[in-house]
């Protein structure tokens, strides 16, 4: 519940067990992994809350959820207006302390030191 998924339309023929689709329900926008296939009855058998499985009809199936999905990160979609403003600081914190923080010039332990030439004077 409360991920943050992309998910694109698939028929529902075209899915198989073990994938992961968006199922329009009474309680909203719901991801879960479909188990079985029965065509007869145009359901799919699904794992829903706690291990009880519920037959979802074809027309709820809204699409297959793609590899991108942030677990509980759904609140992010819903409160944009309000984050917005914490990552545009938090944005503007690390711009700042990257500018002011001295910066250590890197100094290799093998090698050449920046600046000198190899030993017969090629650039390699």
């Amino acid at each position: 519940m409360n991920s943050l998924a992309y998910y694109a339309y698939m028929p529902a023929e075209d899915y198989f067990p073990g994938d992961c689709a968006a199922i329009q329900t009474e309680r909203g926008l719901s991801l879960l992994t479909l188990t079985e296939n029965d065509p007869e009855a145009r359901v799919w058998h699904t794992a829903e809350d706690f291990k009880v499985y519920a037959e979802v009809p074809y027309e709820y199936l809204e699409g297959k959820v793609s590899a991108f999905c942030l677990p509980h990160m759904g609140f992010v979609a819903e409160d944009w207006p309000v984050l917005l403003p914490i990552f545009a600081g938090g944005a503007a914190l690390f711009y700042t302390f990257s500018r002011v923080l001295p910066k250590k010039l890197y100094q290799p332990k093998y090698g050449r030191k920046p600046g000198e030439e190899a030993e017969n004077g090629a650039d390699t």
